[in-house]
């Protein structure tokens, strides 16, 4: 079985940013699904803790962009239903 090579990304001076006040805060988000490098992650432990659910599961309280890995595309920004993403330069 051969290995798949990932795909190089060209950095850029444009980043995503979340709102916090306007994401849902959903574990399904649908944002950091489609993200082709996988920059969108939940945040770090001191800033906001993750709750358990009715059902066990770890709830992120937010999500936040990683600078390092964000390209730029904004393939973010259209998939998220709450609006809570934007690209800033």
């Amino acid at each position: 079985m051969k290995k798949i090579k990932s795909k190089k990304f060209k950095k850029s001076k444009k980043v995503a940013v979340i709102d916090q006040n306007q994401c849902d805060k959903s574990p399904f988000c649908p944002v950091k699904r489609v993200c082709p490098v996988g920059a969108i992650i939940p945040l770090k432990k001191g800033e906001q803790q993750k709750k358990r659910s009715i059902f066990g599961f770890l709830i992120p309280k937010g999500y936040r962009v990683d600078e390092e890995k964000c390209t730029g595309c904004g393939i973010c920004v259209t998939s998220c239903p709450m609006q809570a993403v934007s690209i800033k330069a």
